[in-house]
């Protein structure tokens, strides 16, 4: 009877060891990155094709103004892998230590980057760092005037220049939108007061704030959907940004994108690494992805958003031709590009700008 028993464990067990051995090993999960960015900043497919490349899971979180990126990560405690602000809230994200510092070895695609672009993010006098040490540019953008020319060339007379002066215009009231992007809006109305886009003493607030109520009074604070508007007809004027609205302009078309004679705010993108990331290495093969030549040209083609890549823009050339993006800048660049402000400055602008929200 004891053998009997002692022969049917050994059997158990063996049944079980060969079991465990015919079964298929448990197969770990995929790593997700958590990113937040702009909308529209990135092309789906280059998504997809990392996702595939790299075994991994992106997720994307769409902000669509600065303030609402600082609300996820100062107020409601969100964290990301990858973020990509703009360059002037990158201090304020050091500071809520929502963003570590960049391992460049582990981005050889640095290389390829415009050393114009490189510099501007150099020694931020705020925090006494270097804010390329924390964020890449990706891409940049000129703020300009979007406008019907059918409409608004009517009203202007015989000087077309386009001016952000026109935003003065009664003829235009009701027919206009202004960005709501705090940072932007400001710089267009310092810009119509023959001011610097990073201006932000007493005086200068008080005459770009006083520029944007004229301006408010009879104008959408922008609705992410200006672009359709413009299409539409509902509006003839909008502070737009140049990717949502170059798709409607070219040749024979009544929509037109122009950077006004004063200029226009250029914001740089960039790629940072989010702090609390468990999957750094990860997330910084993301950034090595995006600013390789081949990508960033891809990416130009589907955004209609510049990077900050000469090697890239060559290939865009060769692939599209010139004329799809806009080739030239308000110099020198390192005047119209938004930095960072101090925290007073930045308070003293978000109070004028929540009143201006208010009325």
């Amino acid at each position: 009877m004891l053998v009997v028993l002692v022969l049917c464990v050994v059997n158990v067990v063996l049944w079980r060891n060969r079991e465990a051995r015919a079964s298929p090993p448990a197969i770990s999960a995929k790593p997700t990155l958590h990113v937040a960015i702009w909308e529209d900043y990135v092309a789906p497919r280059l998504i997809e094709t990392f996702q595939k490349n790299f075994r991994c899971t992106v997720k994307l979180s769409i902000f669509e103004e600065s303030d609402q990126l600082l609300q996820w990560i100062r107020d409601e405690g969100r964290t990301f892998d990858v973020i990509v602000p703009s360059t002037y809230i990158v201090p304020e994200l050091v500071k809520l230590r929502a963003i570590e510092q960049l391992n460049h070895a582990w981005i050889p695609n640095i290389r390829y980057l415009d050393s114009t672009f490189m510099s501007s993010m150099k020694l931020d006098d705020l925090l006494g760092i270097d804010l390329v040490d924390y964020g890449v540019p990706f891409v940049f953008a000129q703020t300009g005037i979007a406008y019907r020319k059918s409409a608004v060339e009517a009203r202007v007379g015989p000087d077309h220049r386009p001016t952000w002066a026109w935003f003065d215009l009664p003829t235009l009231a009701g027919r206009r939108s202004i960005l709501g992007e705090r940072r932007e809006a400001f710089a267009a109305a310092l810009l119509a007061e023959g001011l610097g886009v990073n201006e932000a003493d007493d005086v200068a607030i008080s005459k770009a704030t006083k520029r944007l109520r004229t301006w408010h009074d009879g104008s959408t604070l922008m609705s992410k959907d200006y672009a359709a508007a413009l299409g539409a007809g509902t509006i003839d004027l909008a502070h737009a940004y140049p990717g949502d609205v170059l798709h409607m302009s070219g040749p024979g078309a009544d929509v037109v994108f122009a950077i006004p004679r004063e200029g226009g705010s250029i914001s740089i993108e960039c790629l940072c690494v989010g702090a609390q990331t468990q999957h750094s290495e990860l997330a910084h093969q993301l950034l090595n992805y995006l600013l390789a030549p081949d990508v960033a040209a891809t990416n130009m083609e589907w955004t209609a958003i510049r990077a900050p890549n000469p090697e890239a823009f060559r290939l865009y050339e060769a692939r599209l031709g010139n004329g799809s993006l806009p080739l030239t800048f308000s110099t020198p660049v390192a005047d119209f590009v938004l930095r960072p402000l101090t925290d007073q400055d930045d308070a003293k602008l978000l109070h004028a700008w929540e009143q201006l929200e208010l009325e």
